[in-house]
C-alpha cells in the first residue's frame, strides 16, 4: 500500500494542520498573557507584603500612641487631683484670712461705735452744760438790764 494522500485529503490534513497552527499561536498568546498576569501577580504580591509591613508598623504606632495616651491621661488626671488638692487647700487659708480679717474688723467696729456712744455722751453733757450756761447767760443779761435800768432811774432821779 502506498501511503499517498489524494488531493482532497491533502488539502483536509493541511487545513487540520493549519488548524493546529492557529491553536499553536494562540495558545503562545495565551502563554503570553499568562506570563504577564504572572508577573503582576507577582508584583501584587510583592506590593501587598508590603503593605502588610506598613500596616503592621503602623498598627504598633497606633499601639504605642494609645499607650501614651493612656499614660497622658493618667498624668493630667493627677495634675488635675493635684490641682483639686492645691485649689482647696488655697480657698481655706483664703477663707481662714477672711475670717481673721472680718474678726478683727468687727472688734474695730465696735470699738468705733462704743467711742461714737462715748463722744455722743460727751457730746450731749456738753450741750446741756452750753444751755445750762445760756440760760444762765440769759439769766444775767436780764437781772443786768434790770440793774441797768435802775441805774438810770437813780441817775434820773
Amino acid at each position: 500500500m502506498t501511503d499517498k494522500l489524494t488531493t482532497s485529503q491533502a488539502i483536509a490534513e493541511a487545513r487540520k494542520f493549519a488548524g493546529f497552527i492557529k491553536a499553536f499561536k494562540r495558545l503562545t498568546e495565551v502563554t503570553d498573557a499568562l506570563e504577564g498576569v504572572d508577573q503582576l501577580i507577582q508584583e501584587r504580591t510583592a506590593h501587598a507584603a508590603t503593605l502588610s509591613g506598613e500596616i503592621e508598623q503602623l498598627a504598633a504606632r497606633q499601639a504605642d500612641v494609645i499607650y501614651k495616651t493612656q499614660e497622658l491621661q493618667t498624668a493630667l488626671d493627677d495634675i488635675a487631683a493635684d490641682t483639686q488638692a492645691e485649689r482647696d487647700k488655697i480657698m481655706q487659708t483664703a477663707r481662714t484670712e477672711a475670717q481673721g480679717i472680718v474678726a478683727k474688723a468687727v472688734k474695730e467696729l465696735e470699738l468705733m461705735a462704743d467711742e461714737k456712744t462715748a463722744a455722743s455722751d460727751e457730746l450731749s453733757e456738753f450741750n446741756a452744760q452750753i444751755d445750762t450756761a445760756t440760760a444762765a447767760l440769759a439769766e444775767i443779761t436780764e437781772k443786768l438790764q434790770k440793774a441797768r435800768g435802775q441805774a438810770r432811774k437813780i441817775l434820773e432821779e
